[in-house]
């Protein structure tokens, strides 16, 4: 981390629970209902990534029944180059927002930071789409639909993340349904009417710009007490500054290189079995380790709540409830690894040739790995979100980066050999080694966090 970034973070600087300008009173009170509990949150949040999630499965199930594998390879190969791309030009700002990293900057000058990494976002798919070996019109025209879907997502994301500091996470997952309906029924009408993934692609873009103009912005303003309309609330402060936009990323810098590297992590075997073996081989993994979504969505609903209250109590020196909101996020998160890891095990041949066709039933021990795979990814999703709540963001970055570097030397290794069950056991080694560096690293935090209290 840089040294303007150090101490950006560190700053004693006062927290800003609501927008620059605005008291807790002056928010309606209608607005701040769900402040107070950790279920309902979790409920809400749960429920708009389970509609998200299903809608994911849902745009790969209709390239398997609707098209066919090569389909399924040409939309997952757009989304395992553009989703790493877009994941590190998003500085993962949201969670700069919710921790409160940048307690000076309004959250409009967030939005147009966002806007300009956007469009470069969109410049760099041009560039990797002319410049690859053996591309052709279809893979070209298929990453810049899919960088334009990506900068439409970062921009609904951050809205999300101004829901989630008001823990009004009901709004959020509002949002996150919304995105997931619109995202399937836009691909999949397009698709079925087209058979052209790139189309799709485009169409789901579209629906996602749709979404932040005529959703996203009216709910933010009557969030704070003002007209439901689709122009932006003059409170957010919506205006390009080069200082905001500078400090921004300084700090968000090292979250956008672990974003990049956790995104690779999962990207990494699916590349390379593209390579070896090809579309279909990508399609088949690509659909079976989507399956773990559905564990994702709970994980993430997990961190989606707990995230603004694991900070507030490092901010106050409260080891109490910091560790026992760790404790419990974590044995949730091994628990549904472990139950995922048991259905895979009894019913995962039938549970594949229900999602998918019939010829998936034979990769059943894929599942199961990939399974296995997940309880550690859960596990360690969860120990990184606790610690950049901490704001140890360099931390954060350090596990992600060893956990790349690994699956690409097993991916390497094992694919060759193995093939699909290659691509499952790159992830599981990978997933181990970003598990052990965060217990160390969670240790540390608490450790310090203690001789802090003590002082």
């Amino acid at each position: 981390m840089s040294p303007l970034a150090d101490a950006v973070v560190k700053a004693n600087s006062p927290t800003i629970q609501e927008l620059p300008g605005r008291t807790e009173e002056s928010i309606p009170r209608s607005n701040r209902s769900y402040r107070t509990s950790l279920r309902t949150g979790f409920q809400w949040t749960f429920i708009g990534n389970s509609v998200y999630a299903a809608s994911q499965w849902g745009i790969l199930a209709v390239l398997n029944k609707v098209g066919s594998t090569e389909a399924a390879g040409l939309f997952l190969l757009a989304h395992a180059i553009v989703s790493p791309a877009a994941l590190f030009f998003n500085f993962n700002f949201r969670v700069v927002w919710v921790t409160d990293a940048a307690a000076n900057i309004r959250f409009g000058e967030f939005v147009c930071a966002r806007l300009v990494y956007s469009v470069l976002l969109l410049v760099f798919v041009v560039a990797i789409g002319l410049i690859m070996p053996d591309a052709n019109t279809s893979i070209v025209l298929s990453l810049v639909a899919m960088g334009i879907a990506a900068a439409g997502l970062s921009i609904s994301d951050l809205f999300c993340g101004l829901f989630q500091k008001q823990e009004r996470l009901d709004l959020s997952a509002r949002t996150t349904m919304f995105r997931g309906i619109l995202n399937f029924g836009s691909f999949a009408c397009t698709f079925c009417s087209t058979r052209n993934v790139v189309a799709s692609i485009a169409a789901m873009g579209i629906a996602r710009i749709f979404l932040v103009l005529f959703h996203d912005l009216p709910l933010a303003n009557s969030l704070f007490g003002q007209q439901r309309t689709w122009r932006p609330n003059p409170e957010f402060g919506l205006k390009f500054s080069w200082e905001s936009t500078r400090t921004l990323t300084c700090i968000g810098l090292p979250l956008g290189i672990n974003a990049i590297a956790g995104s690779l992590t999962p990207q990494i075997p699916r590349l390379i079995l593209n390579y070896q073996n090809g579309l279909e081989a990508l399609g088949v993994f690509g659909s079976i380790s989507q399956v773990i979504a559905i564990g994702s969505m709970v994980i993430t609903a997990l961190g989606t709540v707990f995230m603004p209250r694991l900070s507030k109590a490092h901010q106050k020196g409260d080891v109490k409830q910091f560790v026992y909101l760790t404790f419990w996020s974590i044995a949730v998160a091994i628990a549904i690894g472990t139950t995922a890891v048991c259905v895979s095990s009894l019913i995962g041949e039938r549970l594949l040739r229900l999602l998918y066709t019939p010829e998936y039933s034979q990769y059943q021990s894929v599942l199961v790995i990939c399974m296995l795979a997940a309880t550690g990814s859960f596990a360690g999703c969860i120990c990184g979100m606790i610690i950049a709540s901490a704001r140890r963001f360099s931390l954060v970055l350090v596990a992600s980066l060893s956990q790349c570097s690994m699956a690409l030397i097993a991916a390497l290794l094992f694919i060759p050999r193995f093939g699909l069950h290659g691509a499952a056991y790159s992830l599981v080694v990978s997933n181990i080694i970003m598990c052990i560096l965060y217990a160390v690293f969670l240790a540390s935090v608490v450790r310090d966090l203690r001789h802090a209290a003590v002082s």
